[in-house]
């Protein structure tokens, strides 16, 4: 089994049954790496209806690698483009119930197929008088609700909104205190700690005027300032009193 990742389209098929099957391989794990070389030795597909069919009719008599790509996204964009120019889905004779590769999401960067390409005027003009009949037509399901509909929606969200209060908190490590909105119906934390001091993230020291803090924050409430205040000395070279270490 070759080493080489090379994902690919390939096809399957039935020829007496007039069935097929086009598909892709693009995995890079420790388990498996795409390789044309894989295909119908070690690897017989990932679709449980391929595998269904031939327990009832036996293996495939054609088995052909159609194209190599050196991306995954590529190899995933080739497979829904040929699968929507074929029209699997309309016909009974091909074993592909998706439109395979990325399958109802719209892929995206390099591998959209507008990709690079500007739009004429015409064409944007075209699109919006489009959407503007479509509009007009009440087409759109959100367009269609009534004033009184939406205030009706509306204050039923307002009555079965549950009540919130305002909690002050002060950090069990730094006493830093903190205003914060919740559920009256949500549990009071005992050992509530501001976001600098959480664990996994510790604060990296500042030294301000030439006293050190445990962090932007512990240096703003010590000095009354507020933290852009405190980002914008340790920034500046106008400052040289107030540095950011590094551990």
């Amino acid at each position: 089994m070759s080493t080489e990742y090379i994902p690919y389209c390939y096809l399957i098929g039935w020829s007496k049954l007039d069935t097929w099957y086009y598909g892709v391989e693009y995995a890079n794990n420790s388990q498996r790496i795409a390789n044309p070389s894989n295909l119908w030795t070690t690897y017989f597909t990932s679709s449980k209806h391929v595998r269904t069919f031939i327990e009832e009719h036996g293996e495939p008599d054609v088995v052909q690698v159609r194209k190599l790509f050196s991306t995954r996204e590529k190899a995933q964009l080739w497979e829904c483009t040929v699968l929507r120019r074929l029209k699997v889905r309309e016909k009974t004779n091909w074993l592909n119930v998706n439109p395979g590769g990325f399958g109802f999401a719209v892929p995206t960067g390099e591998c959209h197929p507008c990709f690079g390409k500007k739009r004429s005027e015409e064409s944007k003009n075209k699109q919006r008088e489009t959407r503007k009949q479509r509009h007009n037509q009440g087409l759109y399901s959100y367009y269609n609700h009534s004033p009184e509909q939406i205030e009706k929606v509306r204050q039923l969200g307002k009555n079965n909104a549950k009540p919130k209060e305002l909690r002050t908190y002060t950090c069990s490590k730094c006493n830093t205190v903190v205003e914060k909105t919740e559920y009256s119906h949500h549990p009071i934390n005992q050992n509530y700690r501001c976001k600098h001091c959480k664990p996994g993230r510790p604060p990296k020291p500042v030294i301000m005027f030439g006293v050190r803090y445990d962090g932007e924050s512990h240096a703003a409430a010590a000095l009354c300032m507020s933290l852009d205040q405190i980002r914008h000395r340790l920034g500046s070279n106008k400052f040289p009193d107030c540095i950011r270490l590094d551990t």
